[in-house]
C-alpha cells in the first residue's frame, strides 16, 4: 500500500490519500520502481510533485535509506529528504528480538514458550469452531466447579480423581491471577501469535495466562474425544506437555506482563491523534519526550522486577527463589 501524506495550510492538519494497494517486488529496485510506476497517477506532464520524505517499517526490502537512494535516482525525490522509520515496529523489534533470544522462538519439536502459544492456536483450528467452544465451555465448567470445591455428583469417583488430581498439578505452578478470579461468560478465540506482529503475540500471551486452567483442562478434553492419531490428540498431548513446565510458564506470565505494562500503553499513544496533526499516528514533534519515558520505564523493569513491580512475573519468580532456598 501507498499513501501520500502532506501538510494542508489551508486545513491546518495532516492529509493522507491512498495512491494505490498494487503489489511490488519487495526489494531495493521493485518498491521504488513501483512507486514511479504509481506517482504517473498524480505527476502529469506539466506539474511534477517531488517526494520530500517517507516512513517504512524496518524489515525486508524497500525500506529506509535503500529505498530513498533509489528514489533518488530516479528524480522523485527533492532536497533535503526525509527517511523515517516506522515507531510501531521499531517498538516491537524492542520486544522480539530479546524474546527471540532468551526465550527461544516457536518450531516444530520446539519446547518453547513461543511454541506453547502458536500451540494454543493450532488446537482451535485444528477442529470446526463450533466444536471448539463446546470443548472449552465445557473445560470453564469444570473450572468453575472446582473453584466452588464441590465437583457435582455426575462425576464418578475414578473420574473425580482424576480431576482433582490434575487441578492439584496445575497449582503447583499455576498462580491465581486477579483478572481471573472471575471467569467470563464466554471464552473468546484465541488470536493468532504472528512473527512478524508482535503485538499480536503479545495478545495471545495475555489471553493463555488469563484463560491458563481453562486452556489446560481443554487439553484433557481433546486428548479424551479424539483419536490418539488425530491432529487435535497430537497438538493437545504436546501442548498440555509443555503448559506443564515452569519455564514456559513463567515466559508466558513474563510476555504477558510486559504487553500490559510497557507495550500497550506506548503502542495505544503512538496511534492517537495528534492535537496538530489532527490525523491519527503523527506525533514526530513529541517523540523525543515519548523516548525517554519508554526507556525510563525499561530501566525500571530491568532494575525492579519483584511480586509488586512486574505483577504475576515478579510473584511467581519469588515464589521459585523461596522453593530453591527451602
Amino acid at each position: 500500500m501507498k499513501i501520500l501524506l502532506w501538510w494542508d495550510k489551508t486545513e491546518k492538519k495532516v492529509q493522507t490519500f491512498v495512491l494505490d494497494i498494487d503489489a511490488s517486488e519487495g526489494t531495493s529496485e521493485g518498491c521504488p520502481e513501483a512507486i514511479q510506476h504509481s506517482m504517473k497517477k498524480v505527476n502529469k506532464t506539466t506539474i511534477t510533485l517531488p517526494l520530500k520524505g517517507q516512513t517504512t517499517d524496518s524489515g525486508g526490502g524497500g525500506v529506509l535509506e535503500s529505498l530513498g537512494n533509489q528514489l533518488k535516482k530516479r528524480d522523485l525525490c527533492s532536497q533535503p529528504y526525509l527517511v523515517a522509520s516506522c515507531t510501531l515496529h521499531a517498538i516491537q523489534i524492542a520486544l522480539a528480538n530479546p524474546v527471540k533470544k532468551a526465550m527461544g522462538e516457536g518450531s516444530l519439536g520446539a519446547r518453547t514458550m513461543m511454541q506453547m502459544l502458536h500451540s494454543a492456536y493450532d488446537l482451535q483450528e485444528s477442529m470446526e469452531y463450533s466444536e471448539f467452544q463446546l470443548v472449552m465451555e465445557e473445560a470453564k465448567q469444570w473450572a468453575e466447579d472446582k473453584r466452588n470445591d464441590s465437583l457435582p455428583a455426575r462425576y464418578d469417583p475414578k473420574i473425580k480423581d482424576f480431576l482433582l488430581n490434575t487441578w492439584n498439578r496445575v497449582n503447583e505452578f499455576a498462580l491465581p491471577h486477579g483478572e481471573s478470579e472471575e471467569l467470563p461468560d464466554k471464552i473468546q478465540k484465541i488470536p493468532q501469535p504472528v512473527l512478524t506482529r508482535w503485538w499480536y503475540v503479545g495478545v495471545a500471551a495475555a489471553f493463555l495466562k488469563k484463560y491458563f486452567q481453562i486452556v489446560l483442562r481443554a487439553t484433557q478434553i481433546c486428548i479424551n474425544i479424539n483419536d490418539s492419531k488425530s491432529r487435535p490428540n497430537k497438538i493437545a498431548s504436546g501442548l498440555q506437555s509443555m503448559m506443564k513446565e515452569d519455564i514456559a510458564y513463567s515466559d508466558m506470565l513474563f510476555l504477558a506482563q510486559f504487553h500490559t505494562d510497557f507495550l500497550t500503553q506506548h503502542f495505544q499513544w503512538l496511534q492517537e491523534e495528534d492535537e496538530i496533526a489532527k490525523n491519527p499516528g503523527f506525533r514526530c514533534w513529541q517523540i523525543l519526550v515519548r523516548y525517554s519515558l519508554m526507556r525510563k520505564d525499561l530501566v525500571a523493569l530491568k532494575t525492579r522486577i519483584n511480586r509488586n513491580s512486574f505483577g504475576d512475573y515478579g510473584k511467581n519468580l519469588e515464589k521459585k527463589s523461596e522453593t530453591f532456598i527451602e
